[in-house]
Formats: structure tokens, sequence, C-alpha cells
């Protein structure tokens, strides 16, 4: 489908071609992708992503998106998917300023209080 795509738009010479859209592109990846980026990671991975951070979290550690991504070999966008899940489901909670804070387990609270 892409060479066709590229013949018919007289992208002829022997460079790789790849389409987004109707949009060809010339070269490795879009623009907007970096190649350091990881590529996107199926969904049903995010039950044992969501279960390490709660494991962590229970055994004290405090976390970043960053040490998500590292531990699952999947990009920044896909660990904080999982935080905020979690965060939304309120499991965890984000404390601290933007840059220096980290994710905790959210406290139970006390009848009364």
């Amino acid at each position: 489908m892409i060479l066709r795509e590229c013949f018919v738009a007289g992208l002829t010479d022997s460079n790789f071609y790849f389409s987004t859209g109707n949009i060809v592109y010339k070269g490795r990846s879009p623009p907007n992708v970096r190649e350091q980026d990881v590529p996107n990671v199926p969904d049903d991975a995010a039950s044992p992503r969501q279960a390490w951070i709660l494991q962590r979290l229970a055994a004290g550690d405090q976390l970043k998106a960053p040490a998500v991504a590292k531990q699952f070999d999947c990009s920044r966008k896909t660990a904080l998917r999982d935080l905020q899940a979690l965060k939304d489901e309120g499991q965890i909670e984000y404390v601290g300023a933007a840059r220096t804070g980290n994710y905790r387990l959210m406290r139970a609270t006390e009848p009364g209080s």
C-alpha cells in the first residue's frame, strides 16, 4: 500500500517512504517522532505495570513516570497514563512540586477526620 502511494505521489528514488494518513514522508519517521521514542505498548501490558507501581509504592519507594518507563521499556506517556489511571481510581496521589514531587499510595482516612 505504501509503495503504491509513493508511486502515485511520484516518489520513485530508492529512499524509504512511509505514510501517515494522506501524507507520504521520506525518511525514517514522521517529523513529530523522535528517534529515542519507544514504540507503542499494548494496552494489556498496563495491568502488570500498574501492579508493579503499587508494589513499589507499598515498599516505600518514591516513583516518578521516568522510573516506570525505564522499568518497562515503555514511553513516558504510557507510564503517565498508568499513573493517572491509578490516581483516578484513588489508589495513589502525587505529592510535592511538579518537578520534584513523586507518587505515593493514598493514605487511609480515619473515621471522623
